[in-house]
């Protein structure tokens, strides 16, 4: 018989084996990068590794697990983000290079408004009542399955005897120079709402402080306000930038708001300027 105190007749116990912090530090760099190329991949990395670490008898990580499931999540947002950005990328690559003439029917003969635009934005809405006519145009892409407007343009005209008024125009303009001015919002309002009906419901509506806006057919009284549309706060929607122009003619008062989803408006920067640039109203 074997003595029972004797240290050779005891069974063999396994002590866990502990990694070194080297070791450790490195599985978790591996490991977090891993998951966030990867959710997929890093999911199962952690069921490997845990996997291990019980065939070995070694003591479970705890921390590094955690670290790593956290990354796997963050993978997922990450990606999710990338693909809804190169979604959105590859519906807004869009150029333009056509043109067409537009024309805004007015009361007066020698009123209207003409213009080149790009020819894929079409009318959807027209009217003309009262010395006021508007037409809005835009332009959808098909995108899986779905119709997407990536381009809005509106233009209208409204008769005002108050375009005859040098006294008005001189006002006008002096408060356009001042923003702090408390008329100012009075005269921009009118403005932005404008663009903001001719925009998804979605978006909120800013313009910038206005520029005095001249070319080959406009030589006075035009006044140029970037834009810039985002989605409300309980809203979601793509980013919109454009131009709002405000000018006097003889007889009537013009507004025109062109916009393009952000991602398209600078690619698109010579169609949009050739478009500002062709506008033709009674001056």
């Amino acid at each position: 018989m074997l003595a029972l105190n004797n240290p050779e007749s005891q069974p063999t116990v396994v002590q866990p084996r502990k990694l070194g912090k080297p070791v450790h530090i490195f599985l978790t760099v591996l490991g977090v990068i891993v998951c966030l190329l990867s959710p997929l991949a890093g999911a199962l990395l952690v069921i490997s590794l845990v996997l291990y670490y019980k065939y070995k008898h070694l003591s479970l990580p705890k921390l590094l697990i955690g670290i790593l499931i956290l990354s796997i999540f963050a993978g997922l947002v990450l990606g999710w983000g990338g693909y809804r950005l190169r979604y959105e990328r590859s519906l807004v690559n869009y150029s333009y290079s056509a043109t067409d003439e537009f024309k805004l029917a007015s009361e007066t003969v020698a009123g209207g408004l003409a213009f080149q635009k790009p020819s894929e934005l079409s009318v959807y809405y027209q009217n003309y009542k009262a010395g006021a006519s508007v037409a809005g145009l835009s332009h959808s892409v098909d995108k899986d399955g779905q119709k997407r407007a990536i381009g809005y343009l509106a233009a209208s005209s409204t008769v005002n005897t108050r375009t005859q008024s040098p006294q008005y125009l001189e006002l006008l303009a002096s408060t356009f120079a001042k923003p702090d001015d408390p008329s100012y919002k009075s005269f921009t309002g009118p403005l932005q709402k404008f663009a903001a009906d001719y925009l998804p419901k979605t978006l909120e509506v800013s313009l910038s402080d206005p520029k005095p806006f001249s070319s080959a057919n406009i030589s006075k009284n035009a006044w140029r306000f970037d834009l810039n549309a985002r989605p409300k706060s309980d809203e979601q929607g793509t980013l919109l930038k454009g131009v709002v122009l405000m000018a006097a003619g003889k007889n009537s008062f013009y507004y025109f708001m062109l916009a393009s989803v952000d991602y398209n408006w600078t690619p698109n920067q010579a169609i949009w300027q050739q478009t500002l640039d062709s506008i033709k109203l009674d001056q």
